[in-house]
């Protein structure tokens, strides 16, 4: 499956591949951004301003991912560039990761 191409305007809901996406999908990003939360912090299934529904996030994501293949890699190479689109899906969602998260 290839990227998703970005909505050329966000004002109106746009169909996704599991449902509608949210007006402004980033916003959700902002929110928990603000929160301070991390990946370990709990967010009330269906918060508003913090749960982020499946489409928006598989935008998000498809967006944070676009372009990765990790076809051809021998394992090892793969875990460690697994890690690496871990760190860069973090950055694009914005939420904080623990000391040490990729540890062990």
């Amino acid at each position: 499956m290839g990227c998703a191409m970005p909505p050329k305007t966000l004002r109106k809901p746009t169909k996704v591949l599991l449902g509608v996406l949210a007006e402004n999908p980033q916003r959700f990003v902002e929110a928990i951004r603000r929160s301070g939360f991390t990946i370990y912090d709990p967010i009330d299934m269906g918060d508003p301003e913090l749960w982020i529904p499946t489409p928006d996030l598989e935008y998000l994501l498809d967006q944070g991912l676009c372009g990765v293949s990790l076809e051809g890699l021998p394992l090892r190479t793969r875990s460690k560039a697994v890690k690496q689109h871990v760190r860069v899906v973090n950055r694009k969602l914005q939420i904080p990761l623990p000391a040490g998260f990729f540890d062990g």
